[in-house]
């Protein structure tokens, strides 16, 4: 099953997609988009479905917008619109004028492009001495698509990091970070629009 809003719209439907038979339709949403200043809106919403209509299989989305600004296409993606016009995280990738996705989410979308890195914050005195610690951590946000990847090194050895609830631990013990002197440190950050963002900073242990 496939529907369309003029040739800006298509959701392709599989079989077997729906619990029990019922009627779907597409339109363009009439809806004013909030977003603050970290996110560029690249495209009218449009709705498919009811967003309380679970799906069992995933369906197709794929909204056209050509980017005329080539540095924000790496950054596009789509976003799922709330019923007061605010924006969250969904998905997908653009490819020659085209966003698409695949989700088992009926709603409202749109195109958006994200470019603001996430922020890192260690839960330390950068040059601080941390012979008396086991561990260091960073505190990991992100402004919209989440914080998708993240790596480490001290010294320019890569060291493990266990990550939870938005920190990242690195633990010094295990890592054999010893010696009395200072250890040069490299947090690196990447969020799921393909933002990154790099700390430097030393240690004493």
């Amino acid at each position: 099953f496939t529907t369309e809003v003029d040739d800006s719209f298509k959701a392709e439907i599989p079989a077997g997609a729906l619990y029990e038979s019922t009627e779907i339709e597409s339109r363009k949403a009439d809806i004013v988009i909030k977003a603050d200043s970290s996110i560029v809106v690249l495209s009218d919403a449009y709705t498919i479905g009811n967003k309380s209509i679970p799906l069992h299989k995933s369906m197709d989305i794929k909204i056209k917008r050509f980017v005329e600004d080539k540095a924000l296409e790496s950054h596009t993606t789509l976003a799922m619109v709330s019923d007061k016009g605010t924006l969250s995280y969904a998905g997908g990738k653009y490819h020659e004028g085209v966003v698409s996705l695949s989700t088992r989410s009926f709603g409202t979308y749109c195109i958006v492009a994200d470019t603001t890195a996430p922020t890192i914050t260690p839960q330390f005195t950068n040059g601080a001495d941390c012979s008396s610690k086991r561990s260091i951590s960073f505190r990991l946000k992100d402004n919209f698509a989440g914080v998708a990847s993240y790596t480490a090194t001290i010294d320019g050895k890569w060291v493990a990091i266990d990550f939870s609830r938005g920190t990242a631990s690195i633990n010094l013990t295990d890592e054999g970070i010893t010696g009395g002197i200072k250890h040069e440190i490299k947090f690196t950050a990447t969020d799921s629009c393909g933002n990154s963002k790099t700390w430097r900073g030393t240690i004493l242990r």
